[in-house]
């Protein structure tokens, strides 16, 4: 009888432990899903047709990490640069359909990328997500 009853305790103590677990990793996932807050940039066949520069920014002061999402179309072919602040470029390809991600340890609130086309540009826009964190 004596041994029913620790059995019991113990499997109402794991249960409550348990319960207790899973609060804090539901709240966790929560709060990781939230924080990814991504900001948008929009352009369309006007400003697609011309070469030109952006300033992707944060107001996050700790920023360890970039992601920009490119989607869209386009109807030629182009280059997106990203500046990695040291005057090196990395180049993102866009022809057709888009749909690209770029992501890498990143130092900064903020980024420069240009915008440039090869050749004519006849349809076409153009989404950027991205996240400095």
């Amino acid at each position: 009888m004596k041994l029913k009853k620790i059995q019991t305790k113990k499997l109402k103590t794991m249960t409550v432990t348990t319960q207790v677990s899973m609060f804090i990793l539901i709240m966790f996932t929560i709060s990781c899903i939230s924080s990814r807050n991504y900001s948008v940039r929009n352009y369309d066949i006007d400003r697609l047709s011309h070469e030109f520069q952006d300033t992707l920014k944060t107001k996050n002061k700790r920023v360890t990490e970039i992601e920009i999402i490119f989607t869209g179309n386009l109807g030629g072919e182009a280059i997106f640069e990203i500046e990695n602040g040291a005057g090196r470029f990395k180049k993102v390809q866009l022809k057709g359909n888009i749909n690209e991600i770029y992501r890498t340890d990143w130092y900064d609130s903020q980024c420069l990328i240009r915008y440039i086309p090869k050749g004519e540009i006849n349809s076409g826009n153009i989404q950027l997500e991205y996240l400095l964190r």
